[in-house]
């Protein structure tokens, strides 16, 4: 009798631009992860409720309409503490990313990033 390990291999991605979404979902997509994406920050909360039991990667912009992305990170971190977390953002104090790493951020990624920046973080934290 064999014993079956499930991983959580999908990604909550969160970002308004939707032209850089559907980007990220077609390459993410494309190597094989389960893509859960959201334009703001309430919708990844909702997808977070409905899908955590899959999720095991959060993607997310900071400057996400209606909820943050560190407002959003800092939800889920509580309920869920070993969810892996990459936030991106077009603007990064170091001050403001030395907080994200205190806080739980296991990445960050500075917009404009190439998609295999993105690709190969993802890889890093979900297959090791």
């Amino acid at each position: 009798m064999g014993i079956t390990i499930l991983t959580k291999k999908g990604i909550l991605l969160a970002e308004d631009d939707v032209q850089l979404r559907m980007l990220l979902v077609a390459i993410l997509g494309g190597a094989g992860y389960t893509i859960f994406d959201a334009e703001d920050g309430e919708k990844a909360i909702e997808l977070y409720e409905k899908n955590s039991d899959v999720i095991g990667l959060l993607l997310l912009d900071l400057g996400l309409p209606k909820m943050t992305g560190v407002e959003v990170f800092k939800k889920i971190r509580a309920q869920q503490p070993d969810v892996k977390i990459i936030a991106m953002s077009g603007w990064g104090k170091r001050e403001t990313v030395d907080e994200l790493y205190k806080d739980g951020v296991n990445m960050f990624i500075q917009k404009p990033y190439k998609p295999a920046e993105i690709i190969d973080n993802v890889k890093k934290l979900l297959d090791g």
